[in-house]
């Protein structure tokens, strides 16, 4: 992990690897990380396909600047582990900004949730995301992606930019894609761009900016939700706002209001 303490933000540790990105993250001692260019395909061996794992699990309190554009990708041929998540976020505090961005592009795992192709899955401490890019974009077809996921937690979104994908062919498969999907936990959300897209037009309810689907806390004073904001009736949303785009749509229960 180069030569940099990462103790304070004039001296971080510079990732331009997936392996450099993996040690500052999962070292509780770093505290300030650069992303610079990075693009990996992970071939590890199965530890098990039929449970979660994050191929990054962040530790500690980070403060992640994204400078350039970091790809990681599943391998599509092969007997390989397939992961859930790029980065998993289970304690501490972490937060995302810069210019650059991090995208996960996943493999579709049978009997798990969308929390199985996201980028940063969140089940537990806080995720603060200040700008930047975050995107899940599968490259092949039958898959769908995930920019964050909440499983329980904090997540607070001030600006950036957030992109989630499907990419399912078959007609009886809605074809469901959310840019940033909650299950649980506590959400602010004041800024940001939340984005989707689908290759299956037959689901008129898709896609998704924004998922509130299970029981949360959820308070939105700003944001552009490019395809609107779903919630359940378990949800509490405590504040709207139109924005730059003139407004945008909300569905309850997958219903439009």
């Amino acid at each position: 992990v180069a030569f940099a303490m990462g103790l304070t933000e004039s001296d971080p540790v510079i990732c331009n690897t997936l392996a450099e990105l993996k040690a500052a993250l999962e070292t509780e001692s770093i505290t300030y990380v650069q992303v610079g260019d990075i693009f990996d395909v992970v071939r590890d061996p199965i530890i098990s396909n039929t449970s979660e794992y994050s191929i990054i699990n962040a530790k500690g309190t980070k403060v992640l600047t994204l400078n350039g554009n970091a790809v990681v990708r599943q391998p599509i041929d092969g007997d390989y582990q397939i992961y859930s998540s790029l980065i998993g976020v289970d304690s501490g505090n972490v937060t995302i900004k810069g210019t650059g961005s991090l995208s996960f592009e996943p493999m579709f795992v049978s009997g798990l949730g969308y929390g199985s192709n996201a980028t940063i899955d969140v089940r537990g401490g806080i995720l603060n995301v200040e700008s930047g890019t975050i995107k899940s974009i599968p490259t092949t077809i039958e898959k769908w992606g995930v920019a964050i996921y909440v499983q329980t937690g904090t997540l607070n979104i001030s600006g950036g930019t957030f992109e989630g994908k499907t990419t399912f062919t078959d007609a009886s498969v809605p074809g469901h894609s959310v840019a940033v999907d909650c299950r649980g936990g506590s959400i602010n959300i004041s800024g940001g761009i939340f984005e989707a897209s689908n290759s299956n037009e037959l689901d008129k309810f898709s896609p998704i900016g924004l998922d509130l689907n299970s029981k949360l806390s959820a308070n939105i004073t700003g944001g552009t939700f490019k395809g609107g904001i779903s919630w359940d009736s378990d949800a509490v949303l405590n504040a709207f706002i139109n924005n730059a785009a003139g407004g945008y749509d909300v569905y309850k229960n997958g219903t439009p209001m």
